[in-house]
């Protein structure tokens, strides 16, 4: 058979399909006009993976076309591709998952093994195939699911109310969605834990107080324990229930057990030992949501119950469970997620290292996540403008890899991760923190599976559009823009939930808005300051808690810093803002915030040497934002986060920082606003105050945010107006020297002075208060030189 004609044999056989799966329907012709219709009213997100595709159209040739592709070939990967090969007839027939190479993302290649063959396309797979989606519902009341891999199913503990399957552990194929009960385990069945060696089932009973253990795949009984009551001392005292149980993946018969009361309240951590509790019992706070260290010996506990929303680690002894130490982590109240990987332990969409609950990484936007395996996280992602969906995402640079659209009641529901490519969902909550769903619904994609490829999407080219203004408009979503007027360019911080480009910095020309990317840098890069003699760059990773020396202009990694916790709240603070000193190319002043944003830390002021921690302060702790004075000796503090809205002097006296007292008001009001030196003066928003004694100079006679071009001039944009308008205006008069119409939607545009004539204007904010903006506005005028 030669490859010729095999391969016009395969492409012409696909051409009649309308499913991988099928094949018996020859496709619908319909009018242009409707066609047109239909791609405007797509879905921006796909309903079924290229991956996934992929393993459908395969899935079809294996059992359509035996003598070309016998047996059941496994799935592999090598980027760019999905492939199969067969070793009888020395094919590989495979889909490119993305541009690479010259291969296009979408194509179908058939390769032989014989010398010097190469892959040949023989088209895309969207002109032949319409994948379907793997989706099945069914509905269920549940008080909770959990998968078992190794049989492909899920079990469900089904609530009391179910007629005639009340009471009773339902066996779920993920497959085929088929059901499958057994028989009475008790009354009101709920947390579920799969044992190590997979031979058993731990049950807690929400009706006795009980856990059982239940013998697979039969569901035998084989022993119960009785969970201790809130106070063994008293008779009268409430019978605690198991929250959630743990299994140890290092001894089938341990489980760790988190206790609530009937009325859900938290009543701590008991340790079980074939069917024993142990005497060590952890704090009543101390995490209802668990997970074992892949050695067994350690315990992590995610507290979504009272307001610590702390992660705790517990060493796990003969005799029951010893507090190590915590985190706060942010997560809030109701139900969130725990996960491992490795030593990469994942709550929500954060990343902590077990050893010593560092922040690792989080996830660039708003997510529910699990690892999938020790290199990917499966996130479902919600609450955003962006319509819910699934994402996978690299677990070490915390980049995009896919995204799918989760099913249409997701929004609300909880993710879990089945055999395979499956997940389901589990929907129908009456209320956030309820723990009883209505619904199961299970999904199969290959995107989703544990042994989809490594492969990173690739860098996206961003070109810049020329408005009829004359701007030029760059689509690339950043939280923080400064400018090097050394090398005539805009550097940016991208955040990781942007595919392809997300987690680097990128250099933008001033003049053409043309984008290159730098590699990797870290999780969530955000405020940037450029050292005094523009060799180096330094970057905020708000999703470690680290700052970054980079070279420049190579961006290569100099040094790294990890930021100090708070002391008092025990979480990980990140930068708020950063200014660069003008004498000492390597010293910084940082402001800290806690891990959202307007969270205060109360010890705010780092004076950072050389990427050494100099002083820590909490002096000076009310200001958000920092400009030193042209000598370096003074910094100055403004602050918009609190109700104060002070404006301070901070002297550097060797490496203390001493403030000078006394402030003056600088009435900005909150959320961002422009602040820098310029000269002999401060400004402030819209008013210019003198430095030696901060009294107030002058004010601009429009509301406008102003930042320093020179010493000497002012360049502003002016605020609620109907027509925006950028000024150029001089200092100290504040007489307006010139000015141009700003771009019609400006008014909520942040400024940013750029190199020469040119300035940018950072669009689309979410709330006055957000650091991300959607793009840029770069704009160049001889009068804003």
């Amino acid at each position: 058979m030669t490859m010729r004609w095999l391969s016009s044999w395969v492409l012409s056989t696909c051409l009649l399909l309308t499913a991988c799966g099928g094949g018996d329907d020859a496709p619908t012709r319909q009018p242009r006009a409707a066609q047109r219709a239909l791609a405007a009213t797509a879905p921006s997100l796909p309903m079924v993976s290229t991956a996934e595709a992929a393993r459908q159209l395969l899935d079809f040739a294996q059992t359509r076309y035996p003598d070309a592709f016998p047996g059941q070939a496994p799935m592999q990967w090598f980027s760019p591709f999905a492939f199969r090969h067969y070793p009888e007839t020395g094919l590989y027939l495979g889909v490119a998952l993305h541009d690479e190479a010259g291969y296009r993302a979408g194509g179908v290649y058939l390769l032989s093994s014989a010398p010097g063959a190469q892959p040949q396309f023989m088209g895309l797979a969207s002109s032949f195939v319409a994948p379907k989606r793997q989706l099945r519902t069914l509905d269920l009341v549940h008080n909770a699911l959990i998968a078992d891999p190794a049989r492909g199913v899920y079990y469900a503990s089904v609530a009391a109310s179910v007629s005639g399957h009340g009471n009773r552990i339902a066996t779920i194929d993920a497959e085929s969605g088929s059901i499958s009960y057994s028989a009475v385990v008790g009354q009101e069945p709920g947390a579920l834990a799969l044992a190590a060696d997979g031979r058993s089932l731990y049950v807690g009973l929400d009706g006795s107080g009980d856990v059982l253990r239940l013998a697979l795949p039969g569901l035998q009984e084989l022993a119960r324990v009785r969970l201790p009551k809130s106070d063994p001392y008293f008779a009268d005292s409430a019978q605690m229930l198991a929250d959630r149980i743990a299994a140890s993946p290092a001894a089938a018969g341990v489980i760790a057990v988190s206790l609530r009361s009937p009325q859900t309240s938290a009543g701590g951590v008991v340790l079980v030992r074939e069917m024993v509790i142990q005497a060590r019992r952890a704090y009543p706070e101390d995490g209802n949501q668990l997970i074992f260290a892949p050695d067994g010996q350690r315990l992590f506990g995610l507290d979504t119950r009272s307001s610590g929303y702390t992660l705790g680690r517990f060493d796990v002894g003969a005799d029951g469970l010893t507090r190590h130490s915590e985190v706060a982590t942010g997560s809030g109240m109701f139900e969130h997620t725990i996960g491992l990987a490795g030593d990469t332990i994942v709550t929500r969409r954060r990343l902590w290292n077990a050893h010593d609950l560092s922040l690792r990484g989080v996830v660039g936007f708003d997510a529910e996540c699990l690892p999938r395996n020790a290199s990917t996280l499966l996130c479902h992602a919600y609450g955003d403008a962006a319509a819910p969906r699934m994402v996978s995402v690299d677990l070490a640079t915390l980049t995009i890899r896919g995204q799918l659209a989760a099913p249409l009641d997701a929004d609300s529901g909880r993710m879990l991760l089945g055999p395979g490519g499956h997940v389901a969902w589990r929907s129908g909550f009456a209320e956030a923190a309820a723990r009883s769903a209505t619904r199961i619904t299970l999904l199969r994609d290959e995107m989703l599976g544990a042994e989809v490829g490594a492969a990173t999407l690739p860098i996206i080219d961003i070109p810049a559009v020329t408005g009829p203004d004359g701007t030029l408009r760059v689509a690339l979503p950043n939280t923080a823009l400064i400018a090097d007027p050394a090398r005539g360019v805009y550097y940016a911080s991208v955040p990781g939930s942007v595919p392809g480009n997300g987690n680097r910095i990128a250099s933008i020309d001033a003049t053409t808005g043309k984008i290159s990317f730098s590699a990797i840098v870290g999780s969530e890069p955000g405020a940037l300051a450029l050292a005094s003699d523009g060799k180096s760059l330094y970057v905020a990773l708000d999703g470690s808690a680290e700052l970054l020396r980079l070279a420049l202009p190579g961006m290569k990694e100099l040094a790294r810093l990890r930021l100090p916790r708070d002391t008092f709240h025990l979480s990980p603070l990140l930068v708020q803002s950063m200014a660069a000193s003008p004498t000492w190319p390597g010293l910084l002043a940082v402001s800290l915030r806690g891990l959202e944003v307007g969270m205060h830390a109360p010890e705010r002021l780092l004076l950072i040497g050389d990427m050494a921690l100099l002083t820590r302060t909490s002096g000076g702790n009310d200001y958000d934002q920092f400009a030193f004075s042209a000598d370096g000796a003074w910094l100055y503090g403004l602050e918009n986060q609190g109700s104060g809205f002070a404006l301070g002097r901070i002297e550097l006296v060797g490496y203390d920082l001493v403030e000078r007292f006394p402030r003056s008001s600088a009435a900005t009001g909150y959320h961002w606003h422009a602040f820098d030196s310029v000269g002999s003066y401060l400004i402030a928003r819209n008013k210019l105050w003198k430095r030696a004694d901060l009294s107030l100079q002058g004010t601009l006679a429009v509301d406008a945010e102003c930042l320093p071009r020179n010493g000497s001039k002012l360049l502003c944009l002016t605020r609620g107006q109907a027509s925006p308008r950028l000024l150029a205006v001089a200092v100290p008069s504040l007489a307006v020297q010139a000015e141009l119409a700003a771009p019609f939607d400006a008014d909520a545009a942040r400024l940013v002075i750029g190199p020469g004539n040119s300035v940018a204007l950072r669009e689309g904010f979410s709330s006055p208060r957000a650091e991300a903006a959607a793009g840029l506005v770069l704009l160049r005028n001889d009068a804003l030189r």
